[in-house]
C-alpha cells in the first residue's frame, strides 16, 4: 500500500513536469492564495507540536483533532495545487506545492490506516516544504506575531527551529538557531540533524534577510562549538571566508540582480567540487539570486535564470524536497526547446537523473517511465542540423577562463 501512495506521489509530480511549459507565469499573490496558506499554517502549527509526542499523537480521544487538522491541511494543500491564479513565475512553487500536497494525502491516508509512525513521519516532513518556498527569496511576510501553542514545549530544538521557519516566525526562528549552533547536547546526540537546522537557517539570512552579519555569527558559533565533529566546524571555517567575499562583493557592486553575478558565483562554488557542503555560503547566495531573477516574469534571461536555479539546487538538494534541481532543468529546456540552452540545461538534467537512478541501466522494466521521460526531454532539448561543437560548450569553458583571470586579477588586489 505504501509503495502505491508513493507512485502515485510521483506520478502526481509527473504530470506537473509535463505542463509546466505553456501555462502563464505570474508572480502576484491573489486574496484565495493567502487564505488556503493561513488555513495550512494554522493546521501545521495544531500538527507538528501533537506529532513530536507519541503519546498524544496515538491517544484515541485526540483522534478526531488530529483527523480535522489533516483534513483542513489536506483541503488547503489541494485548493492551491489546483489555484489557475497562484504565483508561478518560479517554479519552485508549483513544484513545492505539488509535493506538499502528496505528503499530507500520504500523512492522512496513513491515519485513517491506522499507521501512525507513518502519519507522524509524513507531517514532520512538511516542515521542509514550507521552508523551502518561504526562504527562497525575500517575498512574503517576514515574521509573524509569536502567537505560539504552548505544546510547543514538546518539539526538540532541531523541530523548534524548522518549525519557527517554516511558520514564518523568522526572528524567533534565528534566535533558536543561534541557540541551537552553541548547544552541545544536541550535536553530540546527532550531528547531522543539528547542522541541518543550522543550514535552513542559514538559507533564511542569506536569501531571505540578505545579512552577511547574521551568516558570520552563526558561523561563527558552528566553528567554535568544539562538540561539533571536526569536519563540519572546517566547513563553518570555509562559510565564514565566503561570507567575507559577500561583503566586499556587496560592497563593490551596489546594482541590481543580474546572471553575470550569478554565473560568477555558481562557478567559484563548482570548483570546490559537487555538493560540497564547504561550499553552501556561495550555493545559498546563487540561489537567492536566481529566485529573484525568476520573480520578474520576464527577466532578459529567465532561461538562463532556471538552468543556475538547477545547479544551485542540485548542491542543496539537502534543504530541498524531491528533486528540485531536475524540475528546473525541466522548465529550461520547456522554456526555450531546441536551442543550446536547452542543449546545455538538458546535459546536466541527464547527469543529476542518471544519478539519482542507479539502475536506470541494469533494470530498464522497472525504471521504465524515468527513462521514458528523459527521452522525452532529450528530444525536446536537440538542436536540429548542428553538425559542428555545440556553441553553449565553447561558451562554458570561456567563461570558466574570464571567471579565473578575473578572481587571480581580485587576489592580487
Amino acid at each position: 500500500m505504501k509503495r502505491a501512495l508513493l507512485g502515485a506521489a510521483a506520478l502526481g509530480l509527473f504530470g506537473i513536469f509535463l505542463g509546466c511549459a505553456s501555462a502563464p507565469v505570474s508572480s502576484s499573490v491573489e486574496p484565495g492564495w493567502i487564505s488556503n496558506m493561513h488555513k495550512l499554517s494554522a493546521a501545521h502549527l495544531k500538527l507538528i507540536p501533537l506529532a513530536s509526542d507519541p503519546r498524544k499523537f496515538s491517544d484515541p480521544a485526540r483522534r478526531e483533532e488530529i483527523r480535522d487538522s489533516l483534513k483542513q491541511m489536506v483541503d488547503a494543500t489541494t485548493a492551491i495545487v489546483n489555484d489557475n491564479k497562484a504565483p508561478n513565475a518560479d517554479p519552485i512553487i508549483q513544484f513545492t506545492a505539488a509535493g506538499l500536497a502528496n505528503e499530507v494525502k500520504q500523512a492522512y491516508t496513513a491515519l485513517d490506516m491506522n499507521d501512525l509512525q507513518w502519519s507522524r513521519f509524513s507531517i514532520h516532513r512538511t516542515s521542509s516544504y514550507c521552508i523551502s518556498c518561504h526562504t527562497r527569496a525575500d517575498r512574503g511576510v517576514k515574521d509573524f506575531a509569536t502567537g505560539l501553542p504552548a505544546e510547543l514545549s514538546t518539539l526538540n530544538p532541531t523541530q523548534a527551529v524548522e518549525f519557527l521557519i517554516a511558520n514564518r516566525r523568522y526572528k524567533s526562528a534565528l534566535a533558536e538557531a543561534m541557540k541551537l549552533a552553541a548547544e552541545k547536547e544536541q550535536v553530540q546526540k546527532d550531528p547531522r540533524t543539528w547542522i541541518l537546522a543550522i543550514e535552513k537557517a542559514l538559507g533564511l539570512v542569506i536569501r531571505v534577510n540578505n545579512e552577511p552579519a547574521q551568516a558570520e555569527k552563526l558561523a561563527q558559533l558552528v566553528a567554535k562549538n568544539k562538540a561539533a565533529p571536526t569536519y563540519l566546524r572546517r566547513d563553518a571555517a570555509a562559510w565564514l571566508r565566503d561570507i567575507q567575499i559577500w561583503r566586499k562583493e556587496d560592497f563593490q557592486s551596489r546594482r541590481p540582480v543580474d546572471i553575470k553575478s550569478v554565473a560568477k558565483i555558481v562557478d567559484r562554488a563548482q570548483k570546490s567540487g559537487p555538493h560540497n557542503p564547504a561550499s553552501l555560503i556561495q550555493y545559498l547566495r546563487a540561489s537567492g539570486l536566481t529566485h529573484e531573477l525568476l520573480e520578474t516574469v520576464k527577466p532578459a534571461a529567465y532561461g538562463e535564470a532556471l538552468l543556475y536555479a538547477g545547479i544551485a539546487a542540485g548542491s542543496l538538494r539537502d534543504l530541498n524536497m524531491g528533486f528540485l534541481d531536475q524540475y528546473y532543468l525541466e522548465s529550461c529546456i520547456n522554456h526555450e526547446p531546441h536551442t543550446e540552452l536547452a542543449e546545455r540545461c538538458y546535459s546536466r538534467l541527464e547527469a543529476t537523473v542518471r544519478e539519482s537512478n542507479p539502475f536506470l541501466e541494469s533494470d530498464p522494466g522497472n525504471e521504465w517511465a524515468t527513462a521514458s521521460r528523459l527521452d522525452a526531454f532529450r528530444k525536446l532539448a536537440e538542436v536540429k542540423d548542428a553538425l559542428d561543437d555545440p556553441h553553449w560548450n565553447r561558451l562554458m569553458w570561456e567563461e570558466f577562463d574570464k571567471f579565473q583571470k578575473q578572481d587571480a586579477k581580485e587576489g592580487h588586489r
